[in-house]
C-alpha cells in the first residue's frame, strides 16, 4: 500500500472516531462564577446572671431563709428565684422559654405531697410581665425564674410528719424560625 493510500485511510479514521465513535462534538458554552462568603451562626444562650451565685435559696414568704432543718406547715409557701441572662443573636432567631413541670421524688409522703402545689413563672425582669416567648430583640434580656411552693392552707392532718423532695427544674430556651 502507497503512504498516500495509508495516510487517507488513517485521516478518514480519525474522522470517523471523532464524530461518533470515542469523541463528540462541541456545542458552545459559556458560563459566569459565583461567588462564595463567610456564613457566622447566630447564637441562644441562657446563662446564669451571676456565675457565682445564679439562684437565691429557699425561703418563706416573709423573706425569712428556709433551713433544711426547718418545718413547713399549711399555708406556707417556699420559694427560689434564679436569674438567668437571655443571649439571642441571629437575622429571624426568635424562641420560646419553658420550665419543666415541678415533680417529687420518688419515697415523698403521697399525703403530703398532695398538699404541695409547686408553680414555676419566668418573667422579663428588663421589661418586666411574663416571658413565655422571645426574639432577636430581647438580646441580653435578664429573666427571673421563680419556682413557688405553696403548702395547701386546707390540707388534712394525713400529711403531718411526712417528707417530700422536689425534683430539679429545668428551664429551657427554644428556637423557632420567625
Amino acid at each position: 500500500m502507497k503512504k498516500s493510500t495509508k495516510g487517507v485511510l488513517a485521516a478518514g479514521a480519525a474522522a470517523v472516531l471523532l464524530l461518533g465513535g470515542a469523541g463528540s462534538l462541541a456545542y458552545w458554552t459559556s458560563g459566569d462564577t459565583v461567588t462564595g462568603t463567610g456564613i457566622d451562626a447566630g447564637t441562644l444562650k441562657l446563662e446564669p446572671a451571676d456565675a457565682d451565685a445564679p439562684c437565691t435559696g429557699w425561703t418563706f414568704a416573709d423573706g425569712t431563709a428556709y433551713a433544711a432543718t426547718d418545718k413547713v406547715v399549711p399555708g406556707d409557701v417556699l420559694s427560689k428565684t434564679c436569674t438567668y441572662t437571655l443571649t439571642v443573636t441571629g437575622k429571624h432567631l426568635s424562641g420560646t422559654i419553658s420550665a419543666s413541670t415541678p415533680t417529687f421524688a420518688d419515697g415523698s409522703g403521697p399525703a403530703l405531697v398532695a398538699d404541695l402545689h409547686p408553680t414555676v413563672a419566668v418573667r422579663d425582669t428588663t421589661d418586666g410581665g411574663d416571658l413565655a416567648t422571645f426574639t432577636k430583640d430581647q438580646d441580653g434580656h435578664r429573666l427571673s425564674v421563680v419556682v413557688s411552693v405553696p403548702f395547701d392552707a386546707a390540707s388534712s392532718n394525713n400529711s403531718q410528719g411526712l417528707s417530700a423532695t422536689l425534683d430539679s427544674i429545668t428551664v429551657t430556651a427554644s428556637q423557632n424560625h420567625s
